[in-house]
């Protein structure tokens, strides 16, 4: 294979990675949506001294693991496949999972720390898909993300949630719907 071949090959893996993350942007808007309906629901219970101020994650985010799932399956029927695609979906289950880590040891490192590493990481997870597509958008959103992560350690518990919200349409709203306008 000639260097120009391999260079072809490259960037035609790249645009088919676009063309698939284009597709899926839905994951992006699905978890930023969920993501903010669940922090403002937090937020509000917080407000009224509502015992169970964590119910809108319980309820909703098992509920966009469901819709996850069945989308995906979707997706996989239309064929969307590949080594960047590959990439993706490898990131994003380790992403999962850590978040996943985060959520079970929430009460032993408090909720303020373990929110500070969930935004952590989805900025992490966040960057290196925008620059594995070369999306500044993704990439404008995880630097977002970290700063809020840092922030989160220095407001009231009660106002994470609200950071995470912010956080959800910088680095998963925005770029989602970039995503979705470009591919439509």
């Amino acid at each position: 294979m000639t260097e120009k071949q391999s260079l072809a090959l490259i960037t035609s893996m790249i645009q088919e990675a676009k063309g698939n993350i284009g597709d899926n942007s839905i994951f992006y808007l699905l978890w930023g949506w969920l993501t903010i309906l669940a922090s403002v629901v937090q937020f509000v219970c917080f407000q009224i001294d509502f015992e169970y101020y964590y119910i809108g994650w319980v309820v909703l985010m098992p509920l966009g693991g469901i819709a996850s799932a069945f989308l995906g399956a979707r997706q996989k029927k239309k064929g969307a496949t590949g080594p960047l695609a590959s990439t993706m979906k490898y990131l994003w289950g380790a992403t999962t999972l850590c978040i996943l880590l985060f959520i079970a040891n929430g009460f032993a490192m408090g909720w303020s720390s373990a929110y500070m590493a969930l935004t952590a990481v989805i900025g992490l997870a966040t960057f290196v898909s925008g620059s594995i597509l070369k999306f500044t958008p993704l990439k404008i959103g995880a630097w977002f993300a970290w700063a809020m992560a840092g922030v989160s350690l220095y407001v009231p518990f009660e106002y994470a949630s609200l950071l995470i919200a912010a956080t959800m349409v910088v680095s998963y709203l925005i770029p989602g719907y970039l995503l979705k306008r470009a591919h439509a």
